[in-house]
């Protein structure tokens, strides 16, 4: 199972103009193959008199990853993979990046594609900026009042050293800090509170993985 990967922070669109052709970059953070494709059929409908709607995209669901890309109709190799090239350069997963043309009515040739492909790519990732995204297990740790003061700290510097995130923290009979916590660094973290309280506090982690930006 990989427990961390880059990705893009978010939705983003870019442009550049080359000899008059319009190259619209459109790029999205994903989760599956079906919200790749999703995404490439919504950019389809946006931009329906376009000539070319190149694309790639790098899903990766569980231990099974899809690549994927096409040309769209411009000359083999001038397309898909420059855009795709990009991605894997930068070590990009759970991405999709579709790129639109509108012709300017000059001929490119190969080299001027391949360089608006991946240079519209290049763009549109600059702008969108890539995000760590780590496997992470939900961990409560449960103390008294008494212990509060010392966990809060210990918690607290806990979050500047390890991959981890202060959530939420509820106050009723007793104290109790959610944290999220890269599962690389659950043990350590377990370890740390336990001699830390002298092992007064009660630790509970979630059983479920879930991937998020720390």
């Amino acid at each position: 199972m990989i427990t961390q990967y880059s990705t893009l922070s978010g939705v983003e669109t870019a442009e550049i103009v080359e000899k008059k052709s319009r190259f619209i970059a459109d790029a999205a953070p994903v989760q599956t193959e079906k919200e790749a494709l999703d995404f490439i059929a919504s950019i389809k409908a946006r931009y329906p008199d376009a000539r070319h709607h190149v694309y790639a995209y790098t899903v990766r669901e569980e231990d099974t990853q899809y690549i994927r890309y096409s040309d769209d109709g411009e000359p083999q190799g001038t397309g898909g993979l420059p855009v795709l090239d990009v991605l894997q350069k930068r070590a990009l997963e759970n991405v999709v990046v579709v790129v639109t043309r509108y012709f300017g009515g000059i001929l490119l040739g190969a080299p001027g594609l391949t360089r608006a492909y991946s240079g519209s790519c290049a763009e549109v990732i600059g702008k969108a900026g890539i995000v760590q995204i780590c496997a992470c297990r939900e961990v409560t740790v449960t103390v008294s009042y008494s212990d509060t003061g010392r966990v809060q700290n210990l918690l607290n510097s806990l979050c500047t050293r390890l991959r981890m995130k202060m959530e939420n923290s509820t106050f009723t009979h007793e104290v109790s800090f959610t944290l999220h916590v890269h599962i690389d660094d659950v043990a350590q973290l377990t370890h740390s509170v336990i001699d830390g309280t002298d092992a007064r506090a009660l630790i509970h982690r979630e059983e479920g993985i879930f991937y998020r930006p720390l």
